[in-house]
């Protein structure tokens, strides 16, 4: 079956919830190789109108139709067995792959494939690493879960040698993939509904490192406990791999980063300098994007393109001309003279490192919307979720976004803002669009700084409440 998807004959498509970053980019692959691509998705987006722009039929909604005139439907792990055009394929018996299942088959046409998974920075690292390889002519295959500004998409189409792409854990994805080599960015408690405990999450990613072909290559965080204990793993169970180590705060690791400084009044915002085995690879590096956890998944993109025999002046030039991934601290516009930015954080750990990583920014004050991401992560994290939250001066949280969930334990939004008024914080629920327009509207004021923060519709907010 692999080599009847993968011949050079063109076929119909049916690709259920295409909307997704993820499964937007195949549609778009497909479609540039000469295949009829349909899709379908619950819901209008900017993703669905690139893909209209570019000829894919996508129905908002169900067209069953379409499943009967393909040849191959593949579909998203959000998508419920009962979907009436899942339910249709199968009755049908036509050839049916989830998503990841899908990638892995495509990812095997490739001499290096390179896989960035963890829970935190996938899509940063995708990022950097990408563009460090354009830079450096290699016309590599990219698929990353945002829109990747320097090719104005979240794919590109290159030879056969280089395929990078963001490796996910999710529901055991990225157990589909056996790429040449992965970077492990960190370990994080997340998709909780799913893995249950740390120690699940922990076995996933140890089954990954068994996925990755003989004498290949495998890149892990040194500053992370949790990814130490799968370097561990790697170190007695692969002993064909070539273990790669990077970090900023561990000085055994191989790939470190040093004299880590802010900018100030320059188009850079992030300076440090690259070591190798404990030397200097070369000159200062500038960053367009903060936080220190981006030097983290720098000095990563800078392991991942060193060991691909890339020189040090493109690897400067990659992460010097790199602005940022669609969706991290983005810029949408003004309101009442405040600056309004967009960030797709949706974990405790990462709204920390948002907070974090944009505490150097002189503001009057620093208000976040905050639109959680499934019911099960604020089960699992609402405390988290209000500490992560303390630093900003004004924190309005709106309703759940539900995404594959439902609401079976009756949480809301609300239990986050109560915890911050419980120590003392500026919080308030506002459950609609509307609501949020209007008090931003009367409470912002020039030199704030608002940031929508989600990993659902609050995206759509910035548009909503700029003037």
């Amino acid at each position: 079956m692999e080599e009847y998807i993968i011949d050079n004959d063109s076929k119909k498509f049916h690709l259920i919830g295409i909307g997704g970053i993820s499964m937007s980019a195949i549609a778009q692959m497909l479609k540039d190789e000469g295949n009829i691509v349909t899709g379908s998705d619950k819901s209008e987006s900017k993703q669905v109108k690139i893909l209209r722009d570019k000829g894919i039929d996508v129905t908002i909604g169900h067209d069953i139709s379409k499943v009967r005139d393909a040849d191959i439907v593949i579909y998203t792990a959000a998508i419920p067995d009962e979907d009436i055009e899942l339910v249709e394929a199968r009755k049908l018996k036509k050839d049916i792959y989830e998503r990841a299942e899908f990638l892995g088959i495509l990812i095997r046409r490739y001499k290096n494939s390179i896989g960035i998974a963890g829970t935190h920075g996938k899509t940063t690292t995708t990022s950097m690493i990408s563009n460090i390889f354009l830079k450096a002519g290699l016309n590599p295959t990219i698929q990353v879960g945002a829109l990747l500004k320097e090719i104005n998409s979240n794919y590109n189409i290159g030879d056969n040698e280089n395929f990078i792409f963001e490796s996910c854990e999710y529901k055991d994805s990225f157990l589909n993939f056996y790429p040449k080599s992965t970077v492990i960015t960190n370990i994080d408690q997340d998709h909780m509904e799913y893995f249950k405990t740390l120690e699940n999450i922990l076995i996933s990613f140890k089954k990954y490192v068994m996925n990755i072909q003989k004498n290949g290559k495998i890149y892990i965080n040194m500053d992370d406990e949790n990814s130490k204990e799968v370097l561990e793993y790697a170190q007695y169970n692969r002993k064909d791999l070539d273990i790669i180590t990077f970090g900023i705060e561990n000085d055994k690791a191989k790939y470190q980063a040093k004299d880590i400084e802010y900018v100030e009044n320059s188009e850079y915002i992030l300076k440090f300098t690259p070591y190798k085995d404990g030397q200097k690879m070369g000159d200062e590096i500038h960053l367009k994007i903060s936080g220190k956890v981006n030097i983290a998944n720098a000095i990563a993109a800078i392991a991942v393109s060193d060991t691909n025999g890339i020189s040090y002046n493109y690897i400067k030039e990659g992460l010097e001309g790199f602005t940022g991934a669609s969706r991290r601290f983005e810029y949408r516009g003004m309101v009442n003279g405040a600056k309004i930015y967009d960030d797709y954080a949706h974990h405790p750990t990462e709204i920390r490192a948002l907070s974090e990583g944009i505490s150097h920014i002189p503001a009057n004050r620093k208000i976040a919307i905050f639109e959680p991401h499934t019911y099960s992560r604020v089960i699992n994290h609402k405390e988290d979720f209000a500490k992560s939250l303390s630093n900003f001066d004004i924190v309005i949280a709106t309703k759940i976004y539900a995404s594959r969930e439902v609401n079976k334990h009756g949480i809301t939004s609300e239990e986050i803002t109560n915890i911050l008024k419980e120590n003392g914080k500026n919080a308030i629920y506002l459950d609609n669009n509307d609501a949020i327009k209007e008090y931003i509207k009367k409470e912002a004021k020039p030199g704030d700084i608002i940031v929508t923060i989600g990993a659902g519709d609050v995206t759509k907010i910035g548009d909503i409440i700029k003037d």
